[in-house]
């Protein structure tokens, strides 16, 4: 994992054999037949998407890309420091979560819900670490698990173990 960007620290707090974990997730994917249609494993493992693209990448799809670039701020840095100048509707916070000691997790959780507006929705996956904003702070969050389900259905990152959507009550 060290190859593809993954800090030997960022396992830190991982309490599962990663090996094992990620082994099975490519074992259970690769037995299903739809793995063929799943453009992230194709990149991969080969390097390319070959056609079947992502949704970010179907040509059909730049106009309604370029309709709404001026909706996206950017910033590079720690997420705290993105809440300085303004607050935020939607969140999408990859794996970041098991990355960082539980305390910063927690504190973070807290930062979150200073950024963001009401009805704020957050994006995040959880691979080996299970960390779930509406367990930490179960009053300001809650859990979108109908969402989350529909849309992990969908999801192509295979080895994660949840895809989870909550909202900000």
């Amino acid at each position: 994992m060290g190859r593809y960007g993954r800090d030997p620290q960022f396992l830190n707090e991982v309490k599962v054999p990663v090996s094992d974990f990620i082994f099975k997730k490519a074992e259970d994917e690769l037995s299903d037949v739809k793995c063929q249609s799943n453009s992230f494993l194709r990149f991969i493992l080969l390097g390319e998407s070959g056609e079947n693209l992502p949704f970010y990448l179907r040509p059909e799809n730049l106009p309604i890309i370029r309709e709404n670039l001026e909706a996206v701020r950017l910033h590079h840095g720690p997420l705290q420091d993105g809440f300085q100048h303004d607050t935020f509707d939607r969140f999408n916070l990859s794996n970041i979560f098991e990355y960082m000691p539980a305390a910063v997790f927690e504190e973070l959780a807290g930062l979150l819900h200073k950024g963001a507006n009401p009805q704020a929705r957050f994006a995040y996956w959880n691979l080996m670490v299970p960390r779930f904003l509406p367990q930490i702070l179960p009053e300001i969050f809650k859990a979108d698990l109908e969402v989350s389900n529909q849309l992990s259905k969908f999801d192509k990152g295979f080895f994660y173990r949840h895809f989870l959507v909550d909202q900000k009550r």
